[in-house]
């Protein structure tokens, strides 16, 4: 397992906007004529690629050129990479069959062994925090389960749960020790409680096949899904207790927001492709340039790319390529600048900030300001761009937990989570 992952971000004013973003296209990379159940991307390291089709899985490590069966025979409904053991991944079988559980590899999914046995599994979460905890939803009554000690026991968390048919599992990454897990059932949306029990929140009726975003404070987005003109996208502000509907589309599939930008967000639908929005949901634009199959199961993007979405559809993956909107915006501010952070340290240690810079920058200053996950400061560092390649470096707190960097020149501001933990 990896302790630390190295994650590149470039930072440009305005960074993402609609018309720029229409410029893109989808390209087949694989598995053409299969239907790709699910898909997730290395996190790190973005040419590694693992898809669910033809009751199996499949692996590229060259983003997509070629690609090998992995030796599992899993048809897995979900799969997800470890969100700080980054070479850890999962995959979610529930078919009804005796072999149904969650399936684990410590090798980036070079082969798969059973994690735990379920019955009918179909989804699972990780949260960042507090470390080992996992989440398991079951359908066919079998409701919501949880790990405290990455996955090797479980036990029940379902009590007071009103609708035992799960089909997702989302967290809310806390303020403090703590997380708020959300149940999406056959009936709609519950929330965890301050009182420890779960809640209907107000979503509609409808099964929620799908969520996503980011830290509390950040909406979440929602996929209900009922093949009702009440489908579609919707968004909740205040942690999942109350739900507006933010686009309608039928037949709707997954959601999924970008890892660097809670601003920007995609949808797929099985029969109409693929939506997204640049602010926050107000504004919804179609996709769809060149993607051959409309029929989408499920999207992917990897927090170390995020000028590439993928989209897993009845007859294939395809890749979208964001940066053609990207590279205009680029050159119409000729402002930009790379960061090179880990996403994870120990408490104490010293990391070391690399910044890439254009020539004219020199003699700019950076401000960089870390923030415990309440806001409070507790960082607080002024440097100078000496040349194209500056770093800096700082002593992390001696207290785990999630804190955000904060990178200001130039006008341009940039904040991104690292997690602290215990030695």
């Amino acid at each position: 397992m990896k302790g630390t992952c190295k994650i590149m971000f470039v930072i440009f004013v305005s960074f993402f906007i609609p018309l720029a973003l229409s410029s893109g296209t989808w390209t087949l990379i694989g598995l053409d004529g299969l239907n790709v159940q699910a898909i997730d991307v290395h996190p790190d390291r973005p040419d590694t690629i693992l898809a669910s089709a033809n009751s199996t899985i499949y692996r590229t490590t060259n983003g997509g050129s070629t690609w090998q069966t992995v030796p599992s025979g899993i048809p897995a409904r979900e799969i997800l990479f470890h969100p700080v053991y980054t070479d850890t991944a999962f995959a979610v079988m529930g078919i009804g069959s005796y072999s149904d559980g969650i399936y684990r590899s410590l090798n980036a999914g070079e082969s798969f062994g059973i994690l735990n046995f379920f019955s009918w599994p179909t989804s699972i979460e990780i949260p960042i925090c507090p470390q080992g905890h996992m989440y398991a939803g079951l359908d066919s009554s079998g409701g919501v389960w949880k790990s405290t000690n990455e996955g090797q026991t479980w036990f029940p968390y379902s009590d007071s749960l009103g609708d035992m048919n799960v089909i997702s599992v989302f967290r809310i990454e806390p303020f403090a020790g703590d997380h708020s897990p959300l149940a999406g059932t056959r009936t709609g949306i519950y929330y965890r409680s301050t009182g420890n029990y779960w809640v209907k929140s107000n979503s509609v009726n409808l099964s929620c096949v799908s969520m996503t975003g980011a830290l509390i404070g950040n909406p979440i987005y929602a996929a209900l899904d009922g093949g009702s003109w009440s489908d579609g996208v919707y968004k909740s502000t205040d942690g999942g207790t109350n739900w507006n509907v933010s686009w309608f589309w039928v037949y709707i599939t997954s959601v999924l927001d970008s890892p660097l930008n809670s601003q920007v967000v995609f949808a797929a639908d099985s029969g109409y492709g693929v939506i997204m929005t640049t602010n926050g949901g107000d504004d919804w634009v179609e996709i769809n340039e060149n993607l051959g199959d409309l029929r989408v199961n499920d999207l992917a993007m990897s927090r170390s790319d995020t000028l590439h979405l993928y989209a897993a559809t009845h007859s294939g993956l395809y890749v979208y390529d964001l940066s053609p909107g990207i590279n205009e915006e680029k050159e119409t501010k000729n402002s930009g600048i790379t960061v090179n952070m880990p996403s994870m340290a120990t408490c104490g240690s010293q990391i070391s900030i690399t910044c890439y810079t254009q020539k004219r920058m020199k003699g700019k200053m950076v401000l960089l300001t870390l923030n415990d996950i309440t806001g409070r400061r507790v960082l607080r560092k002024k440097g100078q761009i000496e040349s194209i390649r500056t770093e800096f470096q700082f002593e992390l707190p001696h207290s785990s937990g999630i804190y955000f960097l904060t990178v200001n020149t130039e006008g341009m501001s940039f904040s991104e989570k690292l997690v602290v933990i215990k030695k």
